[in-house]
């Protein structure tokens, strides 16, 4: 019996373990709050936009540099005073794009209004041209694999992260 409880305790620890790394270091998240936030502004799945995150990411900034995708979506700061301006949101300087919470926000936005909450391929090949036109190869190549994987990510995040409902 002892024998037993052993193996079930450390059965135990490894299941939890396992989580915890699942979720801390595959799929983790930051900026929980805003992104909540976004999702109930934009009415977009917060699992989506966490998804599209770490797709872009995996939730490490990227440095602003000048002209270049930055922030943790990966929006340029020229796309981002464009979305800025349409989404109504006051954004004074270029490098303030690369801002998260300003990212995000800017991300979001372009998601609400890209993404009909079903065609996660047709939402994938419009994500690419946030940052500008694209070739038509390059939407279809976005189409036929990121849409997929945005669609795992969602449902791993919906998984870990009840509470990003």
């Amino acid at each position: 019996m002892k024998k037993v409880t052993i193996v079930l305790l450390s059965l135990a620890v490894i299941v939890i373990s396992s989580g915890l790394f699942v979720r801390e270091m595959l799929f983790p998240i930051t900026n929980i709050d805003v992104i909540k936030e976004c999702g109930e502004n934009y009415k977009v799945d917060p699992a989506v936009i966490a998804a599209v995150i770490h797709f872009e990411t995996n939730f490490r900034e990227t440095p602003y540099k000048k002209g270049r995708p930055s922030g943790l979506m990966n929006i340029t700061d020229d796309s981002g005073m464009e979305i800025a301006k349409k989404a109504g949101i006051k954004i004074e300087n270029k490098a303030d794009v690369a801002k998260a919470e300003n990212n995000i926000r800017l991300g979001s936005f372009y998601i609400s209004e890209n993404f009909n909450g079903k065609d996660f391929k047709e939402m994938m090949a419009n994500w690419i041209s946030r940052n500008g036109e694209v070739e038509e190869q390059d939407k279809s190549y976005a189409k036929k694999y990121y849409g997929d994987k945005i669609e795992k990510r969602e449902k791993i995040y919906k998984f870990l992260y009840p509470s990003l409902k």
